[in-house]
This record gives structure tokens, C-alpha cells and sequence, in this order.
């Protein structure tokens, strides 16, 4: 008897810590990386409360100067970075920063070929991933990215760079 008892205590409070977790959203992360965050597509910063609007490409399809590759633009978005706080022993929760970035998706014609990269135009260069670029955004109405091609030249390569098309986002809506 005095065993269910204790069995019943544990599974109530684990109940309650659950609840707990659930109202304050927050999650349990045993090595939280201390770093700020952007979501993973639109869906998750629409519903993580991070979104701030959507960005559209007005040409959507390049074709690389200096290869053969072509690289597709997709519908992008601005957000709220967030990073994590520590609350209690193991416990993190998500807190927005004032930081935008703008998060922009793309398809390149070849897979795992990195022979271009991006530099906004009058601000910090952001982070190239195989299908994704992530810039900091400064709440302007367009986003215009330079596209910069790998030197064709191997002794050349990125240390002479050449530049590509420009590429152009206005905000649909704030």
C-alpha cells in the first residue's frame, strides 16, 4: 500500500512539473546551446510567434555567369531571432530578441555545389547553408542580394570572387 502510494506521488508530480512546462512553454534541453536561433521554415516561425512578414522575390530564377548551375528563389520571410534561457535546473525557454532576420530559401539546379554565395547590399553578410540564407534584416522594404560566384580560375577561386546578378525582395505585408 504505502508503495502505490509513493508511485502516486511520483506520477502526480511529474503531471504537475508537465504542466507546468506546457503552460510556460518550455522544454526540456540538457545541452542548450547558448546561441540565438531562427526557425526552420515559415510554418514554425508563424507558429513559434517570431514571424514579421513575407519577402518575394521579383525574379525568381538565375543562371550562374561563370558555371553552369542555376539557382531558384523562393518565397522568403523576416523574424524575430530568439535564444534560449535557462529556467530552473533543465528547463529552457524561447525568448524573442529586437534582432530581424530575414530567412531566404533556394533550390540550386546541382546538389552539395557550393559555387556561389550572397552578400546583402548595404549590410552584414548572413550565413549560406545547402538550401537556405540567413541575413540580418533592417526593416526596409526590399532586401537585395549580390550574388557572388566562385572564380572559374582554381588559383583564383573565392580569393577573386566575381559578382553575378542582383537579387530582389520587396515586403508583401507588416
Amino acid at each position: 500500500m504505502k508503495k502505490l502510494k509513493y508511485i502516486a506521488g511520483i506520477l502526480i508530480v511529474i503531471v504537475v512539473i508537465l504542466y507546468w512546462k506546457e503552460k510556460n512553454n518550455l522544454h526540456v534541453d540538457f545541452f542548450p546551446y547558448w546561441g540565438s536561433y531562427n526557425s526552420k521554415s515559415m510554418t514554425e516561425s508563424i507558429s513559434d510567434g517570431s514571424f514579421v512578414c513575407v519577402l518575394y522575390p521579383l525574379k525568381s530564377d538565375y543562371k550562374l555567369h561563370y558555371s553552369d548551375l542555376t539557382v531558384k528563389f523562393d518565397t522568403a520571410w523576416v523574424q524575430h531571432s530568439w535564444v534560449e534561457k535557462s529556467v530552473g535546473a533543465f528547463f529552457v525557454k524561447k525568448v524573442l530578441t529586437k534582432n530581424l532576420f530575414a530567412i531566404i530559401p533556394f533550390e540550386k539546379s546541382k546538389a552539395n555545389t557550393f559555387l556561389f554565395t550572397l552578400k546583402p547590399i548595404g549590410g552584414y553578410e548572413g550565413g549560406i547553408e545547402e538550401h537556405k540564407y540567413e541575413t540580418q534584416f533592417y526593416n526596409t522594404d526590399t532586401l537585395a542580394l549580390l550574388i557572388m560566384e566562385k572564380n572559374p580560375i582554381d588559383s583564383r577561386g573565392w580569393k577573386k570572387e566575381q559578382s553575378g546578378d542582383t537579387v530582389m525582395f520587396i515586403i508583401a505585408k507588416k
